[in-house]
């Protein structure tokens, strides 16, 4: 296995612009579609030649006002692959662009409530296509005197479901298959910060030099007692507890759960 990689990188305050590549010889993919003798389906993992990835990545954050901040990021990609563990050798190429942004809120002094999502478009996963998806998560925080209060909810939409098709006719291939995991969630916490807060504030007046080891003891207690927190209690609610897996082939069709 050879893998190889670069990358250039520009920063100004807070913008990154970056570009990078990489080589990979002989990666491993999993679940790659073929027609076995009997005609039938079969997914294995297989080792594909070589995969050229060339990537340029954007990133900044952006403050609207005093109470609205967003981080956005940007990755194009552009992938060529090789596979031979086809019949005839397979070659291509495809572009890909993935986004992801964080807005954050400042509701009031102790509230705050933060809205992030990704979408990317469709990728290579070996010869097999991952289809275009994306998600989006909310949460909203409460800062009480020594405690927090925070809730949030994972793929708010239920749309982070992953596709995938294969059209390879020099193959006969010819499928599809979706995999639906539970990724809508929500939970409840309640943390609270106990120690004391002003500990690591206090300078020392007087009394005995202290040794090295003294120092370092007070200095570990002064750090604990100072950020410790614990959380009370965690529940988590979703729909369903299981993934549902459906494929679908030119010759055969079925699902399992």
């Amino acid at each position: 296995m050879l893998f190889l990689y670069s990358k250039i990188e520009y920063r100004y305050k807070s913008i990154l612009l970056s570009g990078q590549y990489s080589h990979d010889e002989n990666s491993i993919v999993r679940f790659q579609p073929s027609i076995s003798g009997d005609n039938k389906q079969v997914s294995t993992s297989e080792n594909l030649n070589y995969r050229d990835n060339f990537s340029l990545v954007l990133s900044f954050p952006l403050e609207v006002t005093d109470w609205w901040e967003i981080q956005l990021n940007a990755i194009g990609n552009l992938f060529y692959i090789e596979a031979e563990y086809t019949s005839n050798t397979y070659n291509s190429s495809m572009q890909n662009l993935s986004l992801n942004s964080s807005q954050r809120f400042k509701i009031s002094e102790s509230i705050t409530a933060e809205i992030s999502g990704f979408y990317q478009t469709k990728q290579f996963w070996g010869i097999m296509e991952f289809v275009a998806f994306g998600a989006l998560d909310f949460g909203i925080e409460k800062k009480l005197k020594r405690s927090t209060l925070r809730m949030s909810y994972s793929d708010l939409l239920g749309t982070n479901i992953w596709q995938f098709r294969t059209e390879v006719p020099s193959e006969n291939l010819n499928s599809s298959a979706k995999i639906n995991f539970e990724t809508s969630i929500v939970n409840l916490t309640y943390s609270f910060r106990f120690g004391n807060d002003q500990l690591r504030k206090q300078k020392r007046k007087s009394g005995p030099p202290q040794t090295s080891t003294t120092r370092n003891f007070l200095g570990l207690i002064s750090q604990k007692l100072g950020t410790s927190s614990f959380t009370i209690f965690a529940l988590s609610y979703k729909n369903s507890t299981h993934c549902r897996c459906t494929v679908t082939t030119k010759n055969l069709a079925f699902q399992t759960r």
